[in-house]
Parts: structure tokens; sequence; C-alpha cells
């Protein structure tokens, strides 16, 4: 199943993640029994997506599907095929490059994360 994100195909990750996080508030009581209080049951997923070794036009394919929606939501479709729709992280961050020397070209270290909406 090929990878998108915000419509835009994108390259295969060379590594792939998904943590779950329950939406809510907890607190530590007096007695050590924490309390939760969720706003939605059941958990959302945090995608994180790592390219490695990828070109700067791949690179900037990436970088650009993440742009298309900066205040809103897109639909993503995981490299395991699941698609479900996702916002940009907390802080206006999830987004990461390095870039280093392989054999005289320029690759990059590309990392992701999103959120569940």
């Amino acid at each position: 199943m090929a990878t998108t994100i915000a419509g835009s195909s994108v390259p295969e990750p060379t590594e792939y993640s998904e943590d779950f996080q329950w939406r809510g508030g907890s607190v530590l009581m007096a007695d050590g029994t924490v309390k939760f209080q969720s706003v939605a049951t059941g958990g959302k997923r945090t995608p994180a997506l790592t390219w490695v070794g990828i070109t700067n036009a791949q690179k900037n394919t990436i970088r650009d599907a993440i742009d298309s929606f900066q205040d809103g939501t897109a639909s993503f479709t995981s490299p395991a095929g699941d698609t479900y729709t996702v916002t940009r992280v907390e802080g206006g961050g999830g987004f990461s490059a390095n870039a280093w020397n392989s054999l005289g070209s320029v690759v990059w270290d590309v990392s992701v994360q999103l959120r569940e909406y």
C-alpha cells in the first residue's frame, strides 16, 4: 500500500511506528491512586515515520505535504494500509530533517510525527 499524506504520495518510510494516546486529564490523588477523565472513548494514534538517506526532492515532497494542512486536518494512509484523518502535532512541530554526505552527494534523514484527529 502506498503511503500518503494529505493526498500526496510520499516515499515508503524506512521505519514506521504508532503510539496510542488517550485524551483527557489525570491527577494523582493523596492516597496514591490516579484518576482519569477521558474526553473520548478509545485511544488516538500518533504515527511516526522515518526516512533514511533520501534525496532533496523526496524531502521536499514530504515537507510540502505537511505544509499543506498547517491549520487543519489531512487524510493519512499508513504503510500498513490504514487510512485516517490526522493533524500536525501540538506546538507546530512534527517535521525534522538532517543532511549528511553520502559518497559526495547530500542525502537526508527525515522524521515526521502526526496526530490522529
